[in-house]
């Protein structure tokens, strides 16, 4: 299973705890705008770790999970789906994208870094 196959609170839970490093139950309801029971989202949790998602250690009477799998395969995962989903696969697609509707807030360093990033990519391919 992947990321963008999970459902939207499992996603908020997972999103949650990549931005923790790790944490109990209760830190993600505290984290959850209109949170389920605390009870729902622990099972969610459960879930997901059987699912591969998370793992869990004890810490006394709490359990604190941690997301199992590296942020960058899930990420790379999502962005795959992303990808796929609504530019046709085209990359040139989704960073047209990206720098149109970010344009005002890109600053010029911003701009040299990703025309580095592509010079960088150019030059790997030749290689």
């Amino acid at each position: 299973m992947k990321f963008h196959e999970l459902h939207k609170r499992e996603r908020q839970i997972l999103t949650i705890l990549y931005q923790l490093g790790e944490g109990s139950v209760q830190d993600v309801v505290d984290r959850i705008e209109d949170a389920p029971s605390y009870n729902a989202i622990r099972v969610m949790m459960y879930l997901l770790e059987n699912k591969g998602f998370l793992t869990h250690r004890k810490d006394g009477v709490r359990y604190i999970f941690k997301p199992a799998l590296p942020l960058s395969e899930v990420s790379s995962s999502a962005l795959d789906h992303l990808l796929k989903t609504f530019f046709e696969g085209s990359v040139p697609k989704l960073v047209n994208t990206l720098i149109s509707s970010n344009s005002k807030h890109l600053s010029d360093d911003e701009l040299n870094e990703l025309s580095k990033l592509i010079d960088q990519k150019k030059r790997e391919n030749s290689d």
